[in-house]
């Protein structure tokens, strides 16, 4: 090679070098567990492999109780380690999560994750800005408490981004906030979620600062979640991350399935999640497709009805029939389906013209309806710190909405509990057409009300295309034969 072209090529690789070593994905330990979902009186096997045969440090992170040590027993293999979890009658419900890793704790080499899930989750949106900017950490602190004394036990951290910076340290987006600094809301977030035990997904949006062109967004949404887990992956309770951007119709599948598969690249055992609104039944079957997806929020949108030129005004009961597409899902794939409810409202179902609030009524009937869905995995609400938590600061009406949801979980816990604990004797099934947006509205949701008036609780199961025949906007010819053969066998 001539020197001036070998001089040319040693500047070319000096200035990617950089680039090359940001690309180099850091080491991830690799965490196994026997079973996903348990219950109390099973064990858990846990399985670490770490490849490099550095010491691993491992923890136990439990809902609403913190973070034990694990023991481990020594392998055959000197890379590997073996522990076993046994989950007694005192065991609190909601995400376990095994966090591992190699070197300093604060500052890890390399990270391993992994979760199971035992009984319900009660879940709530964070909402970063609305953190008391005078006194940070005391609010969070408080928010915590006051939370967890509803029955909550599972968070996704929201809204991170302003439109006129990020809540946390970044080199992607503009912000002022330094790390270390009372303004890095994430980090104060996960500290506190670290001491009260409460497993977080921190959601991500693309770059709100700028008006970048839509097709750059996903390329944003990437970096700044690759940015948030190289960040705070050194937290036991950050379980994985949340897509902020929602969807109706089966077009958002091919989104969530961009989203969902660039997480597992950052590490295969964090946990992806996604809120659809439920207006397409086919979604939730097209979501259920998506094995990189763990977790829906399936919306129901009942008191969140503002315009006044558009208003379905959907009864409470819908509530029910909303969610039953996603335990349907759930039932089809065996995903982490969570039911929703609106602690919010517009116009005339507000508590008063001061708030957006929503009433007593409003908020228990709701959860009374999510109760009656077999196979839920649990409830979120948007939002109690923002409606409920931070309104009470300023205005005491705001404490009947409290006991609503004090109530309401308490109801939610004895119906999902005790009545609505196992299947129903019939499904109603929704086939596959191009058309189903208004069968819907105008045959199938009529269809649930008959079944009502008949005193007969029915299931719903959406049609679910083959993973070959998932990708829009071309249409499914088949039937989901793995699908169909497990219904069955299962008779369900």
């Amino acid at each position: 090679m001539p020197p001036s072209l070998r001089l040319l090529f040693i500047f070319v690789l000096l200035g990617w070098m950089p680039l090359l070593s940001r690309a180099s994905p850091q080491t991830v330990i690799d965490v196994t567990v026997s079973r996903t979902r348990v219950q109390r009186g099973d064990k858990v096997e846990i399985r670490l492999q770490n490849p490099k045969g550095d010491a691993i440090e491992p923890i136990l992170f439990r809902p609403t109780a913190g973070s034990e040590k694990l023991t481990f027993t020594p392998t055959t293999q000197a890379t590997t380690l073996l522990a076993e979890v046994s989950l007694d009658s005192s065991s609190p419900e909601g995400l376990y999560v095994v966090h591992a890793w190699t070197g300093p704790a604060a500052n890890p080499n390399s990270v391993g994750k992994a979760t199971f899930l035992l009984g319900r989750l009660v879940t709530d949106f964070f909402i970063a800005p609305y953190v008391d900017a005078a006194k940070p950490e005391a609010d969070v602190e408080n928010y915590f408490r006051d939370f967890r004394s509803v029955g909550g036990n599972f968070l996704v951290v929201h809204n991170l981004i302003s439109p006129t910076k990020s809540l946390f340290p970044s080199k992607v987006v503009k912000t002022d906030v330094t790390a270390g600094s009372p303004g890095d809301i994430v980090e104060l977030a996960l500290r506190e979620a670290d001491k009260h035990g409460f497993p977080v997904l921190l959601s991500v949006r693309w770059d709100m600062t700028k008006q970048s062109p839509y097709k750059d967004r996903m390329a944003e949404i990437k970096a700044i979640a690759k940015e948030l887990y190289d960040n705070y992956r050194q937290h036991p309770s950050l379980a994985g991350f949340y897509s902020y951007q929602e969807g109706s119709g089966t077009y958002y599948a091919s989104f969530i399935s961009e989203f969902s598969q660039f997480i597992k690249s950052l590490n295969p055992n964090l946990l992806t999640a996604c809120a659809p609104h439920v207006d397409d039944p086919l979604l939730a079957g097209y979501l259920s497709t998506i094995e990189e997806l763990d977790i829906i929020i399936y919306q129901a949108g009942v008191m969140a009805s503002y315009r006044t030129d558009n208003r379905k005004k959907y009864p409470f009961r819908r509530v029910k029939d909303f969610c039953s597409l996603g335990a349907g899902a759930r039932l089809l794939q065996n995903k982490i389906a969570i039911n929703h409810v609106e602690l919010f409202a517009y116009l005339e179902n507000r508590l008063s013209p001061e708030t957006t609030a929503t009433t007593y009524d409003n908020i228990y009937q709701q959860i009374l309806s999510a109760a009656t869905v077999p196979n839920a995995d649990g409830i979120s609400f948007f939002s109690y710190h923002a409606h409920v938590y931070e309104t009470a600061k300023k205005l005491p009406q705001v404490a009947q909405s409290k006991a609503a949801v004090v109530d309401g979980i308490r109801a939610f816990d004895l119906i999902n509990g005790k009545v609505s604990n196992k299947n129903n004797s019939l499904a109603v099934y929704f086939p596959y057409s191009d058309w189903i947006i208004e069968r819907w509205s105008n045959y199938f949701l009529p269809a649930l009300d008959a079944f009502r008036k008949l005193g007969i609780a029915v299931d719903v199961l959406p049609y679910a295309p083959p993973l070959e025949e998932s990708f829009y906007p071309y249409y499914p010819f088949h039937a989901n034969k793995a699908v169909l053969d497990r219904l069955l066998k299962e008779q369900t």
